[in-house]
């Protein structure tokens, strides 16, 4: 009898060590999944966000700000008036 009790505590033993392992996997597994919800929850705001502003401001053209080549250098010119002094422009 109590080698049969012994054997019914070892196998409820084993039942548990199971169960915990599980339970362990599954936590892991959903705290994974509330992870990646939350990377693409972060990604989904980050695009409403930068299409709020590219709607405030609207498209931008090319040759705006920055993008736009910067002019040629000035070149002085002499100039002679008709009075005949000379102008640099």
């Amino acid at each position: 009898m109590k080698a049969r009790l012994n054997q019914m505590m070892e196998d409820r033993k084993k039942t548990v060590i199971n169960l915990e392992e599980s339970v362990s996997a599954t936590k892991k597994s959903y705290s994974d999944a509330l992870r990646n919800f939350e990377e693409i929850s972060e990604s989904i705001h980050q695009k409403r966000i930068e299409m709020r502003n590219q709607a405030e401001l609207g498209e931008r053209g090319s040759g705006v700000g920055s993008e736009s080549p910067s002019p040629p250098p000035m070149r002085r010119k002499d100039h002679v008036s008709i009075d005949g002094n000379q102008h640099t422009l």
